[in-house]
């Protein structure tokens, strides 16, 4: 069976690399145990482009993180204020773990919903920022879905933050 994840229904989500950047530095400030930042901005179609980065208050721990619906609902008055949506999360996971969705990824953050993004960086996002290594997910058809590198172009682009052309 075809991952639906992997079909043309979806468009990527793309974020700048200083925002990529910040997404890795701020997981590093949670020390020890994991880290999450959600990504807002503007949604076009099946895609969005991330423009904030908004932090909640969170419940962390070595291999769990958890938000409640008081952290979440003061999320959603935020991207209210501010006219822009969720368009997914990125969290980390612990030294040895994969980069890749546990079950309670699936349920202790915010709810899932169609289309939304979640990036798993491993090693608690120690060292260098590589979106190389992050494991990339899409919730599609009711379940989060493990994008292959391969893929992983056509669901997450990193956008330069700025471009020189002079000679």
């Amino acid at each position: 069976m075809t991952n639906p994840a992997t079909t043309p229904e979806y468009a990527p989500v793309r974020i700048p690399v200083a925002l990529a950047l910040r997404t890795h530095a701020l997981l590093q400030t949670f020390e020890g145990t994991e880290g999450l930042v959600y990504w807002a901005g503007v949604s076009e179609g099946r895609g969005g482009t991330i423009t904030t980065l908004v932090v909640p208050q969170t419940e962390a721990y070595y291999a769990r993180i958890q938000t409640s619906p008081a952290a979440n609902a003061e999320v959603i008055d935020t991207l209210s204020r501010h006219r822009i949506v969720l368009l997914g999360q990125a969290h980390s996971h612990p030294p040895g773990a994969p980069a890749r969705h546990s079950e309670g990824d699936d349920v202790l953050t915010f709810s899932p919903f169609e289309g939304a993004i979640s990036i798993v960086v491993p090693n608690f996002a120690q060292g260098d920022c590589d979106p190389r290594t992050w494991g990339v997910h899409r919730y599609t058809h009711g379940a989060y879905r493990f994008i292959p590198p391969s893929r992983r172009l056509e669901h997450l682009h990193v956008l330069p933050t700025e471009v020189d052309h002079r000679r």
